[in-house]
């Protein structure tokens, strides 16, 4: 389905294109809000930083639920804060990590 409709885009005109774009960003938006809802102060989060040899995996707790991020803070370093886009946390169940 997804090659279809890259197809249909190379045959758009600009001003199409544009309506486009929007209709991705507010679809994203969207998405983004309604996985947002989901995190609360105080839920233990997990998170992977870094590309390729250099990812580290990282676990924390969320102390504000901002407009579009979610701010945490480390659980080995507490001043460690951290503002990070929901898609990329895991909620963590008990003491896993």
């Amino acid at each position: 389905m997804v090659e279809e409709m890259i197809k249909y885009v190379y045959k758009l005109n600009e001003e199409e294109l544009t309506e486009l774009v929007y209709a991705i960003k507010d679809r994203r938006d969207i998405l983004r809000y309604e996985n947002l809802k989901n995190f609360k102060v105080g839920d233990k989060v997990k998170w992977v930083h870094g590309r390729g040899i250099n990812k580290e995996n990282y676990t924390g707790e969320v102390y504000k639920v901002n407009t579009t991020t979610v701010g945490i803070k480390t659980s080995n370093k507490p001043w460690s804060r951290w503002r990070i886009s929901p898609s990329m946390l895991t909620k963590i169940k008990g003491d896993e990590s």
